[in-house]
């Protein structure tokens, strides 16, 4: 994240905040497709590239975003720009997190087949995968893939929304006519 945000405004300067910034969200949600590919047992230089391509993705993105919500009010509105900022940035990163956890929380309840095992403790092994760990043997095994099966389904909705981001981004940045222009032109 650091080493792109410090060189995205660079690349705004040289080819504008709205490539760099729908780059960034491509490349998040690529990061995004590639975790989702995880299992149990996958190897950790898998996480490792879907994290740092994560990463790249949120520095590019962030930093010429926060630069155009700026740049769109007066200098003496700044305190209003930079709080919206840091408003829809915290009010984004809660409501996103929310859903998504829902989104894993309740794939991971629909993907499990616990049999005959008493009702209070199935009711516990729904609501807790360290519960299902705990109980070990095949209730352990299938709150595993479960769980997988959840952040499979989590981290494809997330990679989703972040595609819908690059397309908001790439219509909202795009070039502007002047009105006035367009009319002179248009006589």
């Amino acid at each position: 994240l650091m080493p792109a945000a410090r060189i995205a405004p660079n690349l705004a300067a040289r080819i504008g905040a709205r490539v760099v910034c729908v780059t960034g969200l491509v490349l998040i949600a690529g990061a995004l497709v590639l975790l989702a590919q995880l299992t149990a047992t996958s190897p950790y230089l898998l996480i490792a590239a879907g994290l740092i391509i994560l990463g790249a993705g949120m520095g590019a993105a962030m930093t010429p975003a926060t630069s155009a919500i700026t740049a769109a009010l007066p200098d003496s509105q700044q305190g209003v720009a930079s709080a919206m900022n840091d408003l829809s940035r915290e009010l984004g990163g809660a409501v996103g997190i929310a859903v998504i956890g829902s989104i894993l929380a309740t794939t991971y309840r629909n993907h499990l087949t616990l049999g005959s095992m008493p009702a209070p403790l199935a009711e516990k092994v729904r609501q807790s995968v360290a519960v299902a760990a705990h109980a070990g043997g095949p209730v352990a095994a299938q709150a595993k893939l479960a769980f997988v099966a959840g952040l499979h389904t989590a981290l494809l909705c997330a990679a989703g929304a972040a595609i819908l981001a690059a397309v908001g981004v790439a219509i909202l940045l795009a070039p502007r006519h002047d009105r006035a222009e367009t009319n002179i032109s248009s006589r």
